[in-house]
C-alpha cells in the first residue's frame, strides 16, 4: 500500500448552540454543527468535512442509522468516527443492557468502502461513559475502493440499552487528499517498548483544567499537571504532535476519596479523527486507582504517514500528526442496592499527576500542512473563547445602544 500524504486541508468546525439533551450528554459537552442525518442514501444531507452533531433515534425494531453524504475527490481517503453519549446505565433487572455503535463507509450502491487494514470497529457500552466507533476508506478510484464523488458515512446504533431514547452522537468526518509525493519519516520496523516518562512534580499549584469531551479537550504543553477525576466522568486533554515525534505519558494516583474502594484508572490516546492510537509494548492503559498506583505509556512508534505501509498493525496505527487527545477515566464499581438504587460501595474523586512528554524533533511536512494539522489548528477551547468574547461584545454593544436611545428619549 502506498503511503498517502494530504495536501493542505481545511476542516469546517462550526460551534452550534446545544439543544436539550439527556443529563450525561449535557455534562459531556456536545460540540459540532447540528445536522439531521437521513435514514436512506437518497435523502442523506451533504456535509463538509469537520464535526457534526446529531441524534440516533430510539427504536424497538433493531438497529437505527443516520446517513450523511460526503464528496470525495479522486485518490482521496475518507475517515470518520462517531461518538455516542448515552444518558447512563440501565440498572433495571439483573442483566445490564448494552448500546452497540458502528460506523460504515458506503458507495452509492450501499457497498462498503472500508479499508481492511485501516480498521472498522464497532463498540459496545453499558452506558456509563461515551463510546466511539470509526472507519477509514481506501483511496477512491482504486480497484478495491469507491469511485470518486459521493460517498456516505453511516452511524448506527443497536442493542437494548435505552432502546426508546434518542442518543446524542458526534460524527467527525475528514477527507485526506491524494498523495503528492512528499517525503516522510520512514516507517518503523517494529513497535517500540515503553513504560512512560519519568515522574515529575507539577510546576503550577492546585488542579489543572481538563475538558469534558473530545471536542472540548484542554490543550496542554509537555509537563506535569494535577488533575481530578470523578467516578465514570472521563476528562480530556490534547497535545500537538508532529511527524517525527512521539507522545508519552505517565499517570500516578496521589489521593483518593474512599481509598479502600476497588476501582481503576484508564488513559487512552486518540488521533485527530478520534481513532485509537496503538501503544508501545509494556505500556499500560489501565491500572488500579488507589493512591500510589502508576501507569506509563507511549506511542508504539514515532508519528509518520509512511507507517501505514507497515504490516504490523501497531505501527500502522501511528500515522496521523496533529491534535492528539488523551482521555482519563476513573472506572468505579457499579453495585447497586436493589431496594434503594444507591451504590453499595462508596466512591469519590481521585487526584492524578499526569506527566506528558513529546519525544523527538518534528520532521517532514509540518503539521499545519496536513489534514491532521487542519484539525488541530482550531482547538475547541479557542473557538469557545472566541465565541464567548463575541457574545460579550454583542451584549456590550446592545447595552451601549440602549443607553444612547434612553438619553435621546430623555
Amino acid at each position: 500500500m502506498r503511503a498517502a500524504h494530504p495536501r493542505t486541508a481545511a476542516l469546517a468546525l462550526v460551534l452550534a448552540l446545544a439543544a436539550p439533551t439527556p443529563a450525561l450528554a449535557e455534562d459531556y459537552g456536545l460540540t459540532g454543527r447540528e445536522v439531521a442525518g437521513a435514514a436512506s442514501l437518497a435523502e442523506a444531507p451533504v456535509v463538509e468535512p469537520g464535526l457534526i452533531r446529531d441524534a440516533l433515534p430510539g427504536s424497538t425494531d433493531g438497529e437505527v442509522a443516520r446517513i450523511y453524504r460526503v464528496d470525495v475527490p479522486e485518490g482521496a481517503r475518507l475517515h470518520a468516527s462517531a461518538t455516542a453519549v448515552p444518558p447512563g446505565p440501565d440498572l433495571d433487572g439483573e442483566d445490564y443492557a448494552y448500546l452497540d455503535l458502528d460506523v460504515r463507509l458506503l458507495d452509492a450502491d450501499g457497498e462498503s468502502c472500508v479499508a481492511e487494514d485501516e480498521g472498522s470497529i464497532g463498540e459496545k457500552s453499558s452506558g456509563r461513559t461515551p463510546i466511539l466507533a470509526y472507519a477509514s476508506s481506501t483511496p477512491t478510484g482504486t480497484e478495491d475502493g469507491c469511485a470518486a464523488g459521493p460517498m456516505f458515512v453511516e452511524a448506527a446504533r443497536g442493542g437494548a440499552l435505552h432502546r426508546d431514547t434518542a442518543i446524542p452522537v458526534e460524527v467527525r468526518i475528514a477527507v485526506e487528499p491524494a498523495a503528492d509525493g512528499a517525503e516522510h519519516p520512514p516507517a518503523a520496523a517494529s513497535p517500540l517498548t515503553d513504560t512512560g516518562p519519568q515522574p515529575g512534580a507539577p510546576e503550577a499549584e492546585g488542579l489543572s483544567s481538563t475538558g469534558s469531551s473530545y471536542g472540548l479537550a484542554t490543550p496542554l504543553a509537555p509537563g506535569s499537571y494535577r488533575v481530578r477525576l470523578s467516578p465514570d466522568e472521563p476528562r480530556y486533554v490534547s497535545v500537538d504532535v508532529a511527524e517525527g515525534q512521539r507522545l508519552r505519558w505517565r499517570a500516578e494516583v496521589v489521593s483518593a476519596e474512599h481509598a479502600d474502594t476497588s476501582r481503576s484508572l484508564e488513559v487512552l490516546a486518540w488521533n485527530p479523527v478520534r481513532m485509537p492510537v496503538p501503544l508501545a509494548e509494556e505500556s499500560d492503559a489501565r491500572t488500579g486507582a488507589s493512591p500510589g498506583s502508576v501507569l506509563g505509556a507511549g506511542y508504539a512508534s514515532t508519528v509518520s504517514i509512511a507507517n501505514r505501509e507497515s504490516e504490523d498493525s501497531d505501527v500502522a496505527g501511528v500515522w496521523m500528526p496533529g491534535r492528539q487527545v488523551l482521555s482519563l477515566t476513573q472506572h468505579a464499581p457499579l453495585e447497586v442496592d436493589e431496594d434503594t438504587g444507591a451504590q453499595i460501595e462508596p466512591v469519590g474523586d481521585v487526584d492524578v499527576i499526569l506527566t506528558i512528554e513529546v519525544e523527538g524533533e518534528a520532521v517532514g511536512t509540518s503539521a499545519d500542512r496536513t489534514l491532521a494539522g487542519a484539525i488541530s489548528a482550531l482547538p475547541w477551547g479557542r473557538i469557545l473563547a472566541a465565541a464567548g468574547a463575541l457574545v460579550t461584545a454583542l451584549l456590550g454593544i446592545g447595552l451601549l445602544l440602549g443607553a444612547i436611545r434612553s438619553r435621546r428619549r430623555g
